[in-house]
């Protein structure tokens, strides 16, 4: 007993200096752009997340789902355990000094296991070049000359919004005023999926992980919309899972964003801008109204906090439809408004800000890419 018990602190102390390595490792490669981009990202990376996606998405549930579960239980039988330990221990005036370091040393062990493989597998690419450099290598320009000004923002939103315009009477909607998919979730999965193929072409940095990617309808959807979280991706699973409880025009652009973190663009930010760009390589007109309706929402409230003048000149440029789904998704949203949503929004900030992002404010750095793309990317000209 003893001796087994030395291995497995041997084991606990091996996995703990591995991971204390791998972060030492990190903090050395992350100054080296060069190197997570032309190295780690399309090699390590890149093989890793494959493997995984090839045989997750060949599982029709929510692997990740089933996993919280199964380590949920698991964890409370693990901490029953323990404390009817402890309290032999106590009982038999035995060391429990020992016990508690023993207990700690699980701990250790699952977190430094944990932290090894976030980080080899995905967690580093949130320092690979930034999205500009990206696309300047593929020969396409997001920079403004004086960086971007309210009437450029202003300008990028009257392009907008003369496409939703135009795309609403190519839409239906409900008696909510929320639109309707015409393509199930399965259906627009796959269309994503062909847009990535096809936009791969012009954004050559993308070089999908898996030509068929694992992102599922999340079991726990209801719940995901009390957390405010639409998508999220999954490093150990390689699996994506989107809430669907949200309204239609949200679903595309969340399968379309997730699918950018699976092909290694870590940054929300980048990620969002990726997903407005990658939906209009559709041919599906109800993929380019989700694409642009949701950049909207981004540009409007860029407006509104700069300017309300501004804000007021464009929305009152907005058909009516795209206005009242506007308000139908917001009367949806509040619903979920709680303390909930507002825990995981503080988690998610430090989560973000301890990858080298600005926090959930980050999430709003798409204007800036998608105002750049749009006014030096094309000819179209607002009305």
């Amino acid at each position: 007993m003893k001796k087994s018990m030395k291995k497995a602190d041997i084991v606990k102390i091996i996995s703990v200096l591995t991971a204390a390595a791998v972060f030492v490792f990190m903090l050395i490669a992350k100054n080296s752009a060069d190197f997570i981009e032309n190295v780690y990202s399309p090699y390590i990376s890149k093989t890793i997340l494959g493997v995984l996606s090839f045989f997750t998405a060949r599982i029709p549930f929510s692997l990740t789902e089933a996993l919280i579960i199964m380590l949920f239980l698991a964890a409370v039988v693990w901490l029953t355990i323990r404390i009817i330990n402890a309290v032999k221990v106590v009982k038999n005036r035995k060391n429990i000094w020992i016990f508690i370091l023993r207990m700690l040393g699980d701990i250790a062990l699952t977190a430094a296991i944990c932290y090894t493989f976030f980080t080899l597998s995905w967690g580093m690419n949130y320092y690979r070049h930034p999205m500009d450099i990206l696309l300047k290598k593929s020969g396409i320009e997001v920079d403004l000359p004086n960086g971007i000004t309210l009437n450029e923002i202003e300008t990028a939103t009257a392009v907008i919004i003369n496409r939703l315009n135009k795309q609403a009477d190519q839409i239906k909607y409900d008696s909510k005023g929320l639109s309707i998919n015409p393509l199930t979730f399965n259906q627009t999965h796959d269309e994503v999926r062909r847009c990535y193929l096809k936009a791969t072409e012009d954004f050559t940095f993308l070089n999908p992980v898996i030509k068929q990617p694992s992102v599922k309808k999340a079991f726990f959807s209801t719940q995901m919309c009390y957390m405010g979280i639409c998508g999220i991706f999954i490093p150990f699973t390689a699996e994506s899972l989107v809430g669907a409880k949200y309204p239609d025009f949200v679903i595309p652009d969340a399968i379309a964003h997730e699918t950018a973190h699976l092909n290694r663009i870590a940054r929300e930010d980048e990620a969002n801008f990726i997903a407005f760009v990658i939906l209009q390589y559709s041919d599906n007109e109800y993929m380019q109204y989700s694409a642009n309706l949701n950049l909207l929402i981004y540009l409007m409230n860029s407006l509104y906090r700069t300017d309300t003048e501004a804000f007021r000149r464009q929305n009152s440029k907005l058909d009516e439809r795209i206005i009242d789904e506007r308000k139908a998704y917001s009367e949806y949203l509040s619903q979920f408004e709680g303390k909930t949503e507002e825990i995981v929004t503080r988690v998610n900030d430090t989560y973000l800000k301890n990858n080298g992002q600005a926090g959930v404010i980050s999430y709003s750095q798409v204007v800036r890419l998608a105002v750049g793309y749009i006014i030096n990317n094309t000819e179209e000209t607002a009305q």
